[in-house]
């Protein structure tokens, strides 16, 4: 609820024929796969796939990657198909060249259209150890020409690294066969980002640091401990996040040695190296440039050039998703609690578990002082932050799009979709803002993150304008964010806890009738904070937060309720909240509640509809309500 899971990274492809093709071909192929849907469940595709002809067989592939581009034709029926999907990984390793090409990116939009299940499947179907065994052997191609003459190689290459890191980013079952039967290719994927490489052939460079990305994503320790072993790794990831002239292979570079640092401290310069080249990243002004780009967006086009994208659009989405990756980057690496599986059995420990908190105090003597390093980096991080403009660039990154922007995308999907972007990056920037704000004020820096109150407020006024359903990311995200500074603020500087009349009115309003749970989870959890930090006087304030609070018990969301539930203990079990408990009639009402409570707790359980860990702080309220309602008896 106060921000996203760091380890996200942006969902940023959509599924595309492979290739480059006129107009006239994409609509021929187009025709094809649509001609294929009403042939036998796709079976004359299916057959041409072995015809003994290869530009047939690369057809067939280059039709089915249309097909499975476009999850409305019947093509997306074969997406969990295993035994289509395994016939089809076979011409991974087809004799031409070509046809593994289509192939690979045949499948790869089939990942990205079938998501979880497809990749699954595709892995159960030894669609990986194909795979792998292919980039074995265009590896080998690839050395015995010593680089020249390699086009052919390299775009076949492209295809397969984009197909792991599809599969990978989507399946553990991809990264544990990795693991098994690919660490030897990890030198060739290194070389990849070699700078000639990078010059010569920049899109198979930047896929490989996405695939490389989410390969060392979760301290994958078998794959960190072979390139955090090699100094070559170092070297040249250095090089490319400090120099790089693209924007997405820099933060992406930056993003690998961040994963990288616990097995190559000595390579790992936060804020030497990686922090000046996240800012570099995250520093163009992408609100400016898309209202640069809108005339061209806007304009009427020739029918030759619909489906090219307008001058300098391509740069932009490459700049908006560098900055997408380079905010995440940033969020881990002022977070605490990010040093591997060690650090993660320390991330669970509850104050109210006292197993949890002897096995925490059982962990071996390196792996705490792995999270004692950890600490201390991000503690470290964090102040440079806060110290060298890297905040304020941040939370530049807030802003809403413009009145323009928002007017141009009522009637165009392009503008639209760009728009998207732009709230892509505000809300990775507040998801960044969440974890400094916790590793600030565990630091010291409380004044910096004191001086965030006026523009978090600002921010969640701005979306709430565009957002009056409260039903978008932005607005959430802005919740969140103020949800932690609140948090963290009011046990150090309580009396900067403070809103306006029409600030707490919007806060009631998005507990209660936000159209996204996590809204109004996180409005209730400000107005929680809120009225613990309204002075002994301010007896209304308090009364209309718990108003709200009991009209919360009602949402349909046992997730909301929960939430409720603790706001209200915290803010009438507090010292000096007896006379207010009288007033609301706390007691009966909660008598009242609590057997519908414990009803919809029982029937989540049966039907299995709430993740584990949730039904487990639920169940922790339960036991509170009950308590709580004995406290309040004591009163009366």
């Amino acid at each position: 609820s106060m921000g996203k899971d760091k380890r996200q990274r942006p969902k940023h492809r959509s599924p595309a024929p492979t290739g480059m093709m006129s107009v006239e071909e994409f609509h021929q192929l187009e025709q094809q796969a649509s001609a294929a849907e009403h042939d036998d469940d796709g079976r004359t595709v299916f057959q041409n796939i072995d015809s003994g002809v290869p530009l047939e067989r690369k057809r067939a592939a280059d039709v089915l990657a249309f097909a499975f581009s476009n999850t409305t034709m019947g093509a997306a029926r074969h997406l969990a198909d295993g035994q289509f999907l395994a016939k089809l990984a076979t011409r991974l390793t087809d004799p031409d060249a070509g046809v593994r090409s289509s192939m690979a990116g045949a499948l790869r939009n089939a990942c990205i259209a079938g998501g979880e299940v497809t990749c699954h499947t595709l892995v159960q179907v030894q669609g990986m150890t194909v795979l792998l065994s292919g980039m074995n052997e265009v590896a080998a191609a690839l050395q015995a020409k010593g680089g020249v003459g390699v086009d052919v190689e390299v775009g076949v290459m492209t295809q397969y690294v984009g197909l792991l890191w599809d599969l990978c980013e989507t399946s553990e079952a991809a990264i544990e066969s990795f693991n098994t039967g690919g660490l030897a290719l990890l030198p060739c994927l290194v070389g990849f980002l070699a700078p000639a490489v990078v010059e010569a052939w920049p899109v198979l460079a930047e896929t490989t640091a996405q695939c490389l990305h989410v390969l060392t994503d979760s301290a994958n320790k078998p794959v960190c401990n072979v390139l955090g072993s090699d100094a070559t790794t170092g070297t040249t990831l250095l090089g490319l996040a400090s120099s790089s002239g693209r924007p997405l292979l820099r933060a992406l570079s930056a993003g690998i040695l961040l994963n990288l640092s616990t097995h190559m401290p000595e390579a790992v310069d936060f804020t030497g190296t990686l922090g000046p080249a996240l800012m570099s990243a995250i520093q163009p002004d992408l609100a400016a440039g898309l209202v640069t780009l809108l005339p061209a967006l806007l304009a009427p086009r020739d029918e030759e050039l619909e489906n090219e994208d307008p001058a300098g659009m391509a740069e932009w989405k490459e700049a908006a998703n560098a900055q997408v990756l380079g905010l995440q980057m940033l969020a881990n690496a002022c977070a605490e609690d990010d040093d591997g599986d060690d650090a993660e059995e320390w991330q669970d420990v509850s104050d109210d578990d006292e197993e949890a908190i002897e096995a925490a105090a059982a962990l071996p003597a390196d792996g705490a002082a792995a999270v004692g390093a950890g600490v201390g980096r991000a503690r470290a991080f964090a102040s440079w932050m806060a110290a060298g403009g890297a905040v304020g660039l941040v939370v530049s990154k807030w802003a809403v799009p413009s009145a323009e922007v928002t007017a141009a995308a009522v009637a165009n999907a392009t503008v639209r979709s760009l728009q998207e972007h732009l709230r892509r990056v505000s809300t990775a920037a507040l998801d960044c803002i969440c974890n400094w704000v916790e590793t600030a004020c565990a630091a010291g820096a409380v004044a910096q993150v004191v001086e965030l109150r006026d523009p978090l407020m600002q921010v969640c006024a701005a979306a709430a304008a565009t957002d009056p359903q409260g039903a978008g990311v932005v607005l959430e995200a802005a919740t969140g964010a103020l949800w932690t500074w609140l948090r963290c603020v009011q046990p150090l500087k309580p009396e900067a806890v403070s809103v306006t009349p029409g600030q707490l009115e919007a806060l009631q309003r998005w507990a209660c009738t936000g159209k996204v749970e996590t809204l109004r989870v996180n409005s209730i959890g400000c107005l929680g904070v809120v009225a613990l930090a309204l002075p002994p006087q301010a007896a209304d304030g308090r009364i209309a937060v718990g108003t709200t609070l009991l009209q919360a018990l009602m949402d349909p969301s046992l997730t909301v309720v929960g939430e409720a539930l603790n706001a209200i203990f915290d803010v009438f079990g507090a010292d000096g909240a007896e006379p207010l408990c009288g007033q609301l009639r706390l007691g009966t009402h909660l008598q009242q509640f609590q057997s519908h409570f414990q009803q919809q707790l029982k029937a989540a359980k049966q039907s299995k509809s709430l993740d584990p860990s949730e039904t487990a702080k639920l169940a922790d309220t339960r036991t509170n309500l009950s308590r709580f309602i004995k406290y309040l008896r004591t009163l009366s």
